[in-house]
């Protein structure tokens, strides 16, 4: 009986040996490390089209930089990055849709209330005060943030170029990056074609 405890014990210890060496020795624990490289075009990571290009991928990425002092929290910019991938007749047939999924989420972004028009403040009084006098209300401190419908309209704007503009390529995929944070007059967005 001790005896074939012990052949019960040493088969299980065999069989976990055995799985461990399998495990420490697959080709996989000697996977070669990768490098990766900084790439400074505006499109640093471009994924892989899909297979389909009636399929378009649409990507939102949110970086916003606090200062915290004396008890008090303090936005000092934000961005948000929207990157669409697709075939290029997919994209720009869907242009519509595109620009009012991109208008929504940036309108549930908590920072846009925050986004300014990137003017001087020299620039700013000026325009405050011409809406002053062509509305007659009395004098007030100049609001340095930007209204909902400018920003959803800067926004449409750049979105609708950047697709309007893209070319017909080999492959017909095109990539377009949008760029919207803290100033107005900085919101943009590039295309490039992608090979299919």
């Amino acid at each position: 009986m001790m005896k074939e405890k012990s052949l019960e014990i040493m088969a299980f210890a065999a069989i976990l040996a055995t799985a461990i060496a399998s495990i420490l020795f697959s080709p996989s624990a000697f996977a070669k490390l990768t490098t990766t490289t900084t790439n400074t075009s505006p499109f640093p990571q471009l994924p892989t089209p899909s297979s389909n290009p009636s399929t378009i991928n649409m990507t939102s990425e949110n970086k916003n930089a606090y200062t915290i002092s004396s008890g008090f929290t303090r936005i000092n910019n934000f961005v948000t990055t929207y990157t669409i991938t697709g075939g290029i007749d997919s994209i720009k047939s869907s242009s519509d849709l595109l620009t009012s999924t991109i208008i929504k989420d940036f309108d549930g972004n908590a920072n846009i209330g925050y986004v300014k028009n990137g003017l001087s403040s020299q620039a700013n009084a000026q325009q405050q005060q011409l809406r002053q006098r062509q509305n007659q209300q009395q004098p007030s401190l100049p609001n340095p943030f930007v209204a909902k419908s400018v920003i959803n309209q800067t926004i449409s704007d750049a979105v609708t170029n950047a697709i309007s503009s893209a070319s017909v390529s080999f492959g017909g995929y095109l990539q377009i990056k949008c760029i919207f944070g803290t100033n107005l007059t900085d919101y943009h967005c590039n295309s490039v074609s992608v090979g299919g």
